[in-house]
């Protein structure tokens, strides 16, 4: 489309040619400026102004005036936050409009006879007046802007029927503007307590074009469609559990426990279906699960696994699944943007070429067409001075021109120079320094080496000593030792006067211009400056410098520490890394300014619609969470605090406490509360998860453009090695179609259609692989071949084929194979059949550890038979005065006896399988040389199959109550393959590296904050409030080091900082800014900064290794082919018999599917022969389950008559057509919708309580029961069983029919109990049936690829899955085995814990069931500090045990689940790209030589730059407008394309209508 637009478009530029001659060289000038101007900022015009150049002066006017509009704008946001709240006016209408007074005097709240405090930011507001002054001020600049902006485009483009600008803006601008000021003026002098200033200021903020371009972005028809597709299977899921729960615990009103004297009901929130909704919605997408689900598994243990079932699929999989559809959506539409911007600046280029030639140009040596230098230099001169850009001094123009003649094929990169930042400065001293022998070696010591400079590394020495200095000052302050030895002070002020020295040393070498060009010497100059102060500050009379201000000096003097960081510059790592953080944070401009749209709409609408709600005292809020956490500071009271409140909520995600706090403070609260949703979706899950996927992809992108030139060296030395062997890009042979599996098997049916049969199979799910695959063949195709000897016999031939082809199929590559093939081969079967056994034995061990006794119980149940079966309550008891509740699962525990008998079985049974693999491995491939498996697993196996033995031996008969269980189970988990591949993928030493290299800069940021906030809070011992009778002091958390660094990693990593900085906001409402830039720096760049260095590696690491499985399963292939034709002549084509016969063998292994032999033949003479180049894809249509099934029902002979009768026959068809959705099938989903409907009636009433349903929904139900019956019985009639069960719909359809048509029946049964009892669950049975209606959406092509994407990532998921299974697994077990017995219920010293006043209870240790359910709720709520605080007290050793809290955040949700969350969104988009290559034109790898050439030669040509100024000893600061080598690349393909189109479109490229 670009293509046809952009030769249209050259045909009108022809058309228009004679019309330039008319116009002067000035005017030709100023046009051309302007298009290169608007190409840079993606715009383009088909049409310039007639008088261009009062055009272009007024456009001048614009943009001087843009600068006044941006800071109009920023007053515009600061007077929101200083100015009177509007609700404020309500209790203070006498109040004098141009009178300051303090927050608390304008803004007062009923006392309800108790104390009240609103809680305001604690600022001294902006009188009314003075408001409304400043307010117009700024509303004129505004008005102003726009006014110009109108004037622009009534004047100059709209006579020439072009639109510069958006009319529709400027109107919409105009108005927010006037409407702002009238709205100021009214509530001014009239005092109205409600305003719309959530509507006017937002708008105008809106009206940005960065946030406009963005918002269309994101909120487009179709990411918005993309993204209601699948977030609809969210909000079913969770309609869908929300019915059950109602279904299950509506009518239970049992008490779970007690809640501070209150008791909690089993169906809290679980009594209708509205409360059961909004439930789960929390559950979802919050840490606020545990609350959740808590009364419901205290009581019921069982319930755990229908509410881990919803979390699997709801809070793990849909949430996941609808963010990544999200940042996919986002991604696409980003990269698309990208590309049109890039061609719009090509085109730009293009036309402002074009445009300049009309004036004349010249033919270099080459013949290309060139601007003579008088006319660049002065568009060079008009085109600098537009106040967008930056002005290019006269000198730079004349060097970059003699540098070589502006061609055509050169100006790209001429512009893009044009458009940096350049400024040319003196290099002389400006104190003549280089006239002296002593001046002219500062000069160098200051200047030399470039990367280090000498002068550089001696001060980087003194602040390292001076750092330890620090260290030593700061240990006496953080231990209170007391003041620190007065010879500390004096060699700090000897240190401030040293850093004084190297401004003044640099600023005599370089001169304060060329000093001060740098924000590192800008940081420099200001920090001297202050530890200079606060070093003198010390020795002033106290009359001249108050006391207190000493202890801030402390603080100021900490800031040097920061300079610190200049000694790592030398690792290319940091270097890496503090680029990309203000090259992330510079290009998230956009980003940042929608989310700060959104958060000030919010924040601005919160304060005029609920101002004066929330507050201490109001009686409304009695009895909430709100109140019990004294969460009083987030309110709507004024706009800082209202801001609070909202970047509370963006961090925490949703917070239901606000939500029910408003819902029962406000007037409309069933409607006020909704504004908390809103927020979390559009603020939340939209746009902060759109910042978070452009961090990744930012990143990323920054590291591989970091790692470019590595790869161009090897791609280099790749190069060299294929030219040696004389391989070129061409291979001398057709290009053959590309073999489609899907579409080979639909025309192979119609020959097994002949015979009567349907034919099945089963692909291998694997996104892109193939591709990969068949890339690697063909480069193993084309290398030399080594022949390989001839097998002994046929038989040995095809047997070795088949193991060759069975290795590449599982990624395994030997470069030998045991000369007794099929000896070895057999028993390479036993290996496998043993694999499988082994495999149960595992599962075993499993469900055993959940079943067996935990190992704490026999300390007080020693005499206890072990063969005897005990509740576990009898088992498990701790010795206690008062009540005790263990909180156990609730199991019967297999008596030790019997467990031993299972133990001894299952590790027989993997002893086994290790020994068989031992001996395969000496019998046949030691000789060889060569390794079948890894020998340290095998006898790591051995070691913990025996150890395990022994462990239950000694556990049965000794009763010891400690057990290794954790070390040899685990150990046997961790051997598994799956395991192995994906540890080995993970914790390399690639990945750990550079996690370390940015995990350092998260570590250090907390250390830092814990050093400053000591220092700040250690010695404010104030009460910040009251809780539960407790007094809580403001430095809660941080009056020592330690305390201060556990506080801000919990506050760092998850939604523990509300609780952490609640008290020093509460007390100090300032201290918001200072935790406000911690959880900016911290938690929302550095921790995700560091997340995505993880990802960024794995992913990296992801695509090599299927890079290798591809090259080792492509050599394999074709070894096999190689093995098969050995004893054919040419090795060229695989006889059918022999192929055949290859297929049987292939299929005698246990792990692969054999195929019958006529099955085979019939797709092979479809295929054709078997060459080399064709057998890598007959082996990926062999190697996957293929299987025939007989396609007509025994009625065809057994009633050949009614077979062929025409109404039988009308009915088959029905059955079997259209393929797609059958007649049938389609009547089939009628009825199933009737159904639907008979559900949520015969719901309505058991939900609502109207009791039973009429007599006649019960009989619709059986006859809907009985219409199934009817729908599987004419399939059978139709279709054989064969076919029938060759679909796992059909199989789910037989078995749920007859299942709900015995529930249907059930309460027809001559039977009180089984009415009674069954009947309730009957009705969750019949729900099931609900899933059948999935199928009526098959027709929609986004839901298909949502089933089909689900169903293949939890299968592609296996590795990672057994990996994190491995890790709960041993986590569970350990605790189980060393905690087990210490957080129970009825412990004294655990009941005033946040755990114990929260009944966290059922979170324990106790048995390995309720371990695993404490670190699954982990897993899913990151970092929970309630645990680690509980295990601390109650365990003997809990100085120690609480840190396996932290470790498990750090190893199971820091690193594994975050990989397991990467490669979901990985898989997604594979499979989404997967889904569109039909629709897009796959595109060319380029070589990282190719994507690096531009900016080389743009570097060269700045370079050659630099070298003539200094010539003429003055130096060059340039700073690009677009640093990245992927943009530059790009500009100069589009570029190159304009110029292809120019020249075909124009006919004439070469032929300028002036010559000179």
């Amino acid at each position: 489309q670009f293509h046809s637009l952009y030769s249209t478009w050259l045909s009108l530029m022809a058309l228009s040619a004679p019309l330039l001659s008319g116009k002067s060289p000035k005017q030709t000038i100023v046009q051309a400026a302007w298009q290169l101007e608007n190409a840079i900022f993606g715009k383009t015009l088909e049409a310039y102004p007639k008088d261009i150049q009062a055009a272009r002066q007024l456009h001048y006017d614009c943009l001087r005036f843009s600068k006044w509009y941006h800071a109009a704008l920023c007053c515009l946001v600061i007077l929101t936050f200083v100015e009177v709240p509007t609700w404020c006016h309500e209790n203070s209408a006498e109040k004098d409009a141009w009178t300051w007074y303090p927050g608390s005097e304008m803004c007062t709240v009923p006392s309800h006879g108790g104390e009240s405090d609103p809680f305001l930011s604690g600022i001294w507001y902006l009188p009314p007046g003075y408001a409304l002054l400043i307010e117009i001020a700024i509303e004129l600049i505004i008005l102003r802007k726009f006014t110009l902006d109108y004037q622009l485009e009534q004047q100059h483009f709209a006579p020439v029927g072009v639109k510069f600008q958006n009319t529709g803006i400027i109107y919409w601008g105009c108005l927010l503007a006037v409407g702002s000021i009238i709205d100021t003026a009214i509530f001014t002098l009239f005092r109205f307590p409600i305003r719309f200033t959530f509507l006017f200021r937002t708008g105008l903020m809106f009206l940005l074009p960065g946030v406009q371009s963005l918002f269309r972005s994101i909120f487009n028809p179709k990411m918005i469609t993309e993204f209601m597709y699948i977030s609809i299977f969210l909000w079913g899921t969770m309609l869908f559990f929300a019915w059950i729960s109602v279904t299950i615990f509506g009518s239970l009103h049992e008490v779970s426990y007690m809640e501070e004297s209150e008791p909690v009901y089993v169906n809290k929130d679980l009594d209708t279906l509205s409360g059961a909704y909004y439930s789960m919605f929390v559950a979802a997408v919050t840490g606020e699960f545990v609350d959740v689900f808590l009364p419901t598994v205290a009581t019921y243990r069982s319930s755990a696994w229908l509410w881990g079932l919803y979390l699997i699929l709801a809070k793990i999989l849909f949430e996941n699944l609808t963010l990544d559809t999200l940042v996919s959506a986002y991604i696409r539409g980003a990269k698309h943007s990208k590309e049109h911007a890039v061609e719009t600046h090509a085109e730009g280029m293009v036309q402002a070429f074009q445009t300049l030639s009309t004036l004349g140009t010249e033919v270099d040596a080459s013949g290309e067409r060139t601007i003579p230098k008088a006319i660049f230099l002065d568009f060079v001169n008009v085109f600098s001075r537009s106040p967008a850009m930056k002005l290019v001094p006269q000198q730079c123009a004349d060097i970059i021109y003699e540098l070589g003649p502006v061609s055509q094929q050169k100006f790209s990169r001429v512009c893009s120079l044009l458009e940096s930042d350049m400024r040319v400065f003196p290099t002389k001293s400006p104190f003549g320094l280089e006239q002296s022998s002593w001046g002219q070696s500062l000069i160098h010591a200051v200047c030399e080496p470039q990367e280090h400079p000498a002068f550089d590394t001696l001060m980087n020495n003194v602040l390292t000593v001076n750092l330890v200095l620090v260290l030593i000052e700061s240990a006496y302050n953080l231990n209170d030792w007391g003041d620190a030895p007065a010879w500390t002070g004096y060699v700090e002020l000897i240190f401030s006067l040293v850093y004084l020295g190297e401004v003044a040393v640099k600023v005599a070498v370089k001169s304060w211009d060329v000093y001060w060009l740098t924000l590192a010497n800008r940081f420099d100059f200001f920090t001297t400056i202050l530890l200079l102060f606060s070093s003198l500050v010390v020795y002033l009379p106290n009359s001249i410098m108050p006391f207190d201000l000493q202890h801030y000096a402390n603080i100021l003097r900490l800031l040097r520490l920061l300079r610190v960081v200049k000694q790592l510059k030398s690792m290319p790592s940091v270097q890496f890394l503090a680029s990309t953080v203000t090259k992330m944070v510079s290009a998230a401009g956009n980003i940042l300014l929608l989310l700060g749209c959104v958060v000030f709409f919010f924040t601005t609408l919160g304060v005029n619609l609920f101002g004066g709600v929330l507050y201490k005292g109001n009686p409304k809020l009695e009895h909430t969470e709100y109140e019990e956490k004294l969460w009083f500071v987030f309110n709507f009271n004024d706009t800082i605090m209202a801001f609070a409140l909202f970047f509370t909520q963006l961090l925490c995600e949703y917070v239901p406490t606000n939500a029910e706090a408003l819902q029962k403070a406000s007037k409309w609260g069933e409607v006020a509360w909704l504004i908390f949703p809103f927020f979390y979706f559009i603020g939340v899950a939209i746009m902060f998860e759109i910042l978070l996927a452009f961090t990744v992809e930012a990143y990323i992108d920054l590291r591989e453009e970091n790692e470019m030139e590595e790869e161009e060296d090897e791609e280099e030395e790749s190069e060299e090695e294929e030219e040696e062997h004389g391989h070129g890009h061409g291979h001398g042979h057709e290009e053959e179609e590309e073999f489609d599996q899907e579409k080979f098997f639909e025309e192979v049916q119609e020959k097994f259609e002949e015979k009567g049969q349907m034919v099945h199979y089963i692909a291998k799910d694997e996104p892109m692989f193939p591709a990969l695959l068949k890339e690697a063949y063909e480069e193993m195709l084309h290398k030399k071949e080594k022949h390989p000897s001839k097998v002994a016999s046929r038989s040995d031939q095809i047997a070795k084929a088949a193991w060759q082809l069975e290795n590449a199929i599982f990624h395994t590559e030997w470069k030998k194979y045991p000369e007794d093939v099929i000896e070895a081969r057999d028993d390479h079967f036993a290996v496998l059949r043993a694999n499988k056994l082994y495999y149960k034995a595992i599962v075993a061990l499993v469900i055993l550890t959940f079943l067996e006794v935990p190992a704490w119980c026999h300390e007080y149940s020693r005499e206890k038979d072990i063969w005897t079966w005990f509740p576990g309550s009898e088992w498990c008891q701790v010795q206690s005065k008062g009540e005790t509740n263990l909180y156990l699962s609730g199991v019967w525990y297999l008596p030790p006896g019997l467990a031993l008998i299972i133990e001894l079985i299952s590790e027989v049974i993997i002893t086994r399988k290790f020994v068989i693999e031992l001996q395969l491995e000496e019998k046949h491939f030691l000789p060889l040389g060569i390794k079948y498996g890894d020998h340290r697993l095998i006898y790591a196996g051995l070691f913990f199959c025996v150890g395990s033995v022994l462990d239950t031996l000694v556990f049965t008969f000794f009763r010891v109550p400690v057990r290794l269980t954790w070390v040899f189970r685990t150990g046997l988990l961790f051997i598994l393959p799956g395991v192995q591949r994906i540890f080995n993928c993970i914790f390399n030493k690639r990945m750990l590296g550079e996690f370390a290299s940015v995990a350092v800069f998260f570590v250090g940021i907390v250390l830092f904050w814990s050093w400053v906030s000591v220092t700040i809070f250690k010695d404010l011992n104030d009460v910040a409030f009251e809780l539960g009778g407790e007094v809580v002091k403001a430095n809660k958390g941080f009056s020592t080091f330690r305390e201060a660094t556990y506080s801000l990693f919990v506050a760092g990593i998850g939604e523990g900082f509300v609780d952490n900085f609640l008290p020093s906001f509460y007390a100090y409402r300032v201290s918001g800014i200072f935790w406000l830039f911690f959880l900016v720096i911290g938690q929302t760049l550095l921790l995700n900064l560091v997340i995505d260095a993880f990802v960024s590696a794995y992913l990296k690491g992801s695509e090599e290794e299927m890079d290798r499985k591809a090259e080792a399963q492509a050599k394999s292939i074709l070894s096999a082919f190689r093995s098969l034709a050995a004893g054919s002549e040419g090795s060229a084509v695989v006889s059918k018999e022999l192929f055949l016969e290859f297929v049987e063998d292939l299929g005698k292994s246990p792990r692969m599917y054999p195929i019958m032999r006529e099955t085979a033949d019939t797709v092979l003479e479809h295929f054709g022969e078997v060459s080399k180049e064709k057998f890598l894809d007959a082996c990926r249509v062999i190697q996957n389950p293929v299987w025939t099934a007989k396609k007509d029902s025994f009625v065809k002979t057994a009633f050949p008559s009614l077979w062929d009768s025409s109404s039988f026959a009308s009915l088959r068809h029905k059955v079997w057509e259209p393929k797609e959705l059958s007649a049938f099938d389609s009547l089939m989903n009628q009825v199933l919708l009737a159904n639907f409907v008979l559900v949520i009636v015969q719901s309505a009433y058991n939900l609502n309580d109207w009791g039973n349903p009429p007599t006649v929904l019960k009989g619709l139900d059986i006859a809907f029961a009985l219409a199934y019956v009817v729908e599987v019985i004419v399939k059978l009639l139709v279709k054989s069983w064969a076919e029938y069960t060759s679909f796992v719909a059909n199989k789910f359809d037989f078995l749920t029919t007859w299942l709900l048509l015995g529930t249907t029946l059930l309460p027809l049964l001559p039977f009180a109990t089984v009415q009674t009892d069954l009947k309730h669950y009957a009705n969750i049975l019949r729900l099931f049936r609900l899933v059948r209606v999935v199928k009526q959406l098959k027709q929609f092509p986004q839901v298909q690829f949502m089933v089909s994407t689900i169903s293949r990532m939890v299968t592609a998921a296996g590795d990672i899955l057994q990996l994190l299974g491995c890790l709960l697994f041993f986590f569970s077990a350990f605790s189980t085995n060393m905690f087990g017995g210490v957080l129970y219920e009825g412990r004294a010293d655990l009941e005033e814990t946040d755990y114990g006043k929260k009944n966290w209870y059922v979170f324990n240790f106790n048995d390995f069931g309720m371990a695993l359910i404490t670190f699954f709720t982990q897993l899913l709520s990151e970092y929970v500090p309630e645990n680690a605080e509980a295990l601390q007290i109650a365990s003997p050793w809990g100085d120690v045990a609480w840190y396996i809290f932290p470790l498990f955040y750090v190893v199971g949700v820091a690193i594994i689940f975050e990989i397991a969350k990467a490669f979901t969104i990985e898989y997604y988009l594979a499979i989404k790209e997967e889904a569109d290559e039909e629709e897009e034109e796959e595109e060319e790898e380029e070589k990282p030589s190719e994507i690096r050439a531009e900016g080389e030669a743009q570097a060269e040509m700045l370079e050659k730059l630099q070298d003539k100024l200094k010539e003429e000893k003055q130096g060059l600061f340039c700073t690009l407008r677009n640093e990245s080598i992927f943009y530059r690349h790009e500009l100069k393909k589009a570029y190159g394309q304009c110029l292809n189109h120019a020249a075909h479109g124009n006919g004439h490229g070469d032929n300028p209508s002036h010559h000179h």
